[in-house]
C-alpha cells in the first residue's frame, strides 16, 4: 500500500510515543517503478532501468562556507561542483539556526544566490543548509468532516531525471534462465514473468550489450519474440532490458539501496471506496459517477483503509484494467466468489522512450500526510 514505509512509520510512532528521536536528516533520493512495491517495507518492486538511469537528489545538506545576512541575497558556499543536485526553486532551510533562509535561484562556483535577502540570518560562517525541492508543508485546513490534510507541493523547483539513453527505452531488468540464439523466437526466463512484461515491449540484452527484438507474448517463464532474437546471449543468465512504463515513485535516502522513506502511484488520483458483488468477473460500484473510471483505465485496490476484499479465484494483486462501465459500476476483471469491500485508485503510466527527458514541473508533485 502506497504512502510511508515501515521505516518512516515506525520511526514516527516511536517518536510519538517517547521510545526514540526521529534519525537524524539525511539526502533524499527519488526513483521510478515499473512495477510497484507490494509491502509497506518497500519491496517487491521493480525500479526502473536503462540507460544513462539513475535516482536524482532532491534534498540534502550543504556547509555554508560564509555567514548569512539579511541585507544580502548571497551566501558563500562549497564550490557547486559538488553539489550539481541544487537547482532553482529548491528550499533552503538553516537547519543549525532552525530557521528558514530563502529559495534558490542560482549556484556558480562559491556563490550561492537567493530570490531575495535571507530571510533570517545565520548562527556563524559554517552553519548547515538544507536543500529540498519542496518548501516547509503546509497544515491541514477546514473541521472535520470535511478536512484537507497537511500537504507540500514543488512550488518552484523542477525535479528532473536524467534523459534516457543509448539504444534501449528505460524499462525493467529481469535475468534470463538459459541461453538464447538467433535460430529461435523464445527465451526462456529465471522465473515466471511479471504480468508488467505485455506484448510489444523491447527487450535489450543488457549483458550483452546488443538489442533482441519486441514480445510477441507471454506464458509462465517463457518470453516468445515476434521474430527470431537478433542477437545471440552472452550465457544462460543475462540481464534482459524490457522497456515498459514507470507506474509508481519513491523516495529514499541513498542513490542506490538505502532506507525507503515513502512511495505512491503517479498521478494525482484519490482511493475511492467501493463495494463488489460476488459475479465473474466482480462487479465494483462506488458511490459518485463521476468517481467510476473509464473503460480500460489502470487501478489498485486495497483493505488498508476498511472493508474485507471479496473472495477470488484468481488475485486482487498488481495492476487491474476497468470494463463494462455503467454508471458507477465497473469490473475489474477479477472473479469473486464472495461480497466485499475496499478502496480503489487509478494510476497512470508513463513510457519513457530513448532521448526523452522524465520530469516533474514545479506544482505537480505533492505529498500529503494526515
Amino acid at each position: 500500500m502506497s504512502g510511508l514505509s515501515d521505516y518512516s512509520a515506525e520511526n514516527v510512532l516511536n517518536w510519538e510515543t517517547g521510545n526514540a528521536p526521529m534519525p537524524a536528516m539525511a539526502s533524499r533520493f527519488l526513483t521510478l517503478f515499473v512495477a510497484p512495491p507490494t509491502a509497506d517495507a518497500v519491496t517487491g518492486g521493480v525500479e526502473m532501468a536503462g540507460g544513462n538511469y539513475a535516482r536524482v537528489q532532491v534534498a540534502g545538506e550543504i556547509t555554508a562556507a560564509g555567514a548569512i545576512s539579511t541585507s544580502s541575497a548571497t551566501i558563500t558556499m562549497p564550490n557547486v561542483s559538488g553539489y550539481p543536485w541544487v537547482v532553482a526553486g529548491m528550499n533552503v532551510y538553516d537547519i543549525t539556526a532552525g530557521k528558514q533562509i530563502g529559495t534558490v535561484l542560482t549556484y556558480t562556483g562559491t556563490t550561492l544566490t537567493l530570490t531575495g535577502n535571507a530571510a533570517n540570518a545565520g548562527s556563524g560562517s559554517t552553519d548547515s543548509l538544507a536543500f529540498s525541492a519542496w518548501p516547509a508543508a503546509s497544515a491541514s485546513s477546514g473541521n472535520e468532516p470535511a478536512t484537507a490534510p497537511a500537504n507540500v507541493t514543488n512550488s518552484g523547483a523542477v525535479v528532473t531525471f536524467p534523459q534516457a539513453a543509448g539504444t534501449e527505452p528505460w524499462g525493467g531488468a529481469l535475468a534470463a534462465g538459459a541461453s538464447f540464439t538467433t535460430a529461435s523466437t523464445t527465451i526462456t526466463m529465471g522465473a515466471a514473468v511479471p504480468s508488467w512484461v505485455v506484448a510489444g515491449a523491447n527487450v535489450y540484452d543488457v549483458t550483452a550489450s546488443a538489442q533482441i527484438g519486441t514480445v510477441a507474448s507471454v506464458a509462465g517463464s517463457t518470453v516468445t519474440l515476434s521474430a527470431a532474437a537478433a542477437h545471440a546471449s552472452s550465457g544462460s543468465t543475462d540481464s534482459l532490458l524490457f522497456s515498459a512504463p514507470a507506474v509508481a515513485w519513491g523516495l529514499f535516502d541513498a542513490l542506490s539501496g538505502g532506507n525507503p522513506i515513502t512511495w505512491d502511484y503517479l498521478g494525482n488520483n484519490k482511493w475511492i471506496p467501493f463495494s463488489c458483488s460476488s459475479a465473474s468477473p466482480g462487479v465494483l460500484t462506488c458511490d459518485s459517477t463521476s468517481d467510476a473510471p473509464a473503460n480500460g483505465s489502470s487501478i489498485v485496490v486495497t483493505q488498508k483503509y476498511g472493508g474485507t476484499l471479496p473472495t477470488t479465484g484468481g488475485s486482487w494483486s498488481g495492476l487491474l484494467t476497468t470494463a463494462n462501465l455503467s454508471g458507477a459500476t465497473f469490473t475489474a476483471g477479477v472473479n469473486t466468489t464472495g461480497i466485499g469491500g475496499g478502496q480503489f485508485r487509478q494510476l497512470t503510466q508513463q513510457p519513457i522512450s530513448i532521448n526523452v527527458t522524465a520530469s516533474f514541473a514545479t506544482s505537480t508533485f505533492t505529498l500529503m500526510l494526515a
